[in-house]
């Protein structure tokens, strides 16, 4: 079940970024199809999760509830907007009306209806939120319990977290700037300048031009140019983590250097770690205390 949630959260970001691009014609209506699908599909699952809890009220103000409220938000706010438009007979009315009623809606779902859109990535934290939730889902996708690692875990939240950087980023960005800078017309530049931006490379060919996205760019740079190395370090701890875990698996902790006594040694050791003195190989000890005492 929740792999099939997981592919939905990312179609869904796909179908955002399709949505914004400029005479797609009857593509448009298409992918406006499978939004309302989505939106629905996560509607009917918030439902359900708030039912498994007994309709406990405490349930819509935890972290995740909300982001799954916010995940089907914009299929409520456009069925508000059409039933708005119903209520005032958008059809009975001045040209002038329809006109500027049609250029709000248009503007709103371009900005901030996209930026919600977006935000359903965070719902991918519920996946991560402990080793044993990580593990139901690797365990899903087809791996075995056994090849499941910690490690796994730590490199899964550093390619999320960066990825939810990166896309809520670009998402404000897209919304500051759309419509006004016509070097960005599409999310797909807004993606561009986006990940320039976090990177700090900076070539040039794209800049902000309203207070709001240069006050984004700024945040986007100064969370870039700090999360980003401590999420890589995070994963290099852990990398050294499992590596230091998979040498002590190795060790054989009755296995005596015969010069200094010192034990513990890796059960592949040709030397000892203490003195360097040359190790017998396994098996062998015995035969060679053997000899010695003959």
């Amino acid at each position: 079940y929740e792999i099939p949630t997981a592919a939905l959260i990312i179609v869904s970001i796909v179908v955002v970024a399709f949505e914004t691009l400029p005479d797609i014609g009857e593509l448009g209506l298409t992918l406006a199809n499978i939004e309302n699908l989505i939106c629905l599909f996560f509607a009917l699952e918030y439902i359900a999760r708030w039912y498994s809890k007994n309709l406990n009220p405490t349930y819509v103000f935890q972290p995740l509830a909300i982001i799954d409220l916010i995940s089907f938000s914009p299929l409520v706010l456009g069925a508000m907007m059409l039933a708005m438009d119903f209520k005032m007979g958008i059809l009975g009315g001045t040209p002038e009306e329809t006109a500027m009623r049609l250029a709000a809606e248009e503007s709103l779902d371009a900005g901030p209806l996209t930026f919600l859109k977006l935000l359903r990535i965070i719902r991918l934290q519920r996946f991560l939120r402990d080793y044993d939730s990580f593990k139901d889902l690797e365990i899903a996708l087809g791996l075995k319990p056994s090849q499941i690692r910690p490690y796994q875990l730590q490199l899964a939240r550093v390619i999320l977290s960066l990825a939810t950087l990166y896309f809520i980023s670009t998402g404000l960005i897209y919304v500051t700037e759309s419509g006004v800078n016509p070097d960005i017309p599409d999310f797909f530049s807004a993606m561009y300048f986006g990940l320039t931006t976090l990177t700090t490379v900076g070539f040039g060919d794209i800049a902000p031009v309203t207070p709001e996205g240069k006050l984004v760019v700024c945040l986007a740079i100064i969370l870039g140019v700090t999360i980003i190395p401590v999420q890589l370090g995070s994963l290099a701890d852990a990398f050294m983590l499992e590596s230091q875990t998979k040498d002590l698996s190795f060790t054989d902790l009755n296995r005596i250097c015969e010069k200094c006594g010192v034990r513990s040694h890796r059960s592949d050791a040709r030397f000892c770690w203490q003195c360097g003195e040359r190790m017998l190989t396994p098996g062998t000890e015995p035969k060679q205390r053997d000899i010695k005492s003959k």
